[in-house]
């Protein structure tokens, strides 16, 4: 396999991931089972968590995920355990996660990397950065009421 791999963020999204290295399927868990509701797959955890679909779809939107496509089952990496012929397979348009044969052309494969992603909507402030600036504002509000209480009047 081979050929360029182009990444189109959108502006105001932030990453720390190493684009050119790391690439792999998406993991189906340590004990995958057949069916809807599957959120130890990291992709029964994109569908029902990250962006909130229900068991039986449809897939619908999939904002800030781009051509995710319905009716369109994707690897995992997880191979069937009782069939090594066969690996774990997800459906996006339904939520439902079974084993397809390992045929090329049967299903679509989504490439994940682990990486912290920010923008809008996806972590916008980090906790220590808030903490940060709220404490910054707590001290500017609190020495700014210190230094108008020592003022005294002026009188003419």
């Amino acid at each position: 396999m081979g050929g360029d791999l182009t990444i189109n963020l959108d502006p105001g999204y932030t990453t720390d991931i190493d684009w050119s290295t790391g690439w792999r399927l998406p993991s189906s868990g340590d004990n995958p089972q057949v069916g809807y509701n599957q959120t130890t797959s990291e992709m029964g955890h994109l569908y029902y968590e990250s962006l909130g679909k229900l068991a039986g779809g449809p897939l619908g939107d999939t904002t800030p995920f781009q051509d995710l496509l319905a009716f369109d089952y994707y690897w995992s990496v997880t191979e069937y355990s009782l069939n090594p012929d066969r690996a774990w397979v997800f459906d996006f348009h339904d939520g439902w996660q079974a084993t397809g044969p390992k045929v090329h052309g049967v299903a679509y494969g989504l490439a994940v990397r682990p990486g912290n992603v920010s923008g809008p909507g996806i972590n916008p402030i980090p906790i220590p950065s808030a903490f940060w600036l709220l404490g910054s504002g707590l001290i500017a509000f609190v020495g700014g009421r210190k230094k108008f209480r020592r003022q005294k009047p002026i009188i003419e």
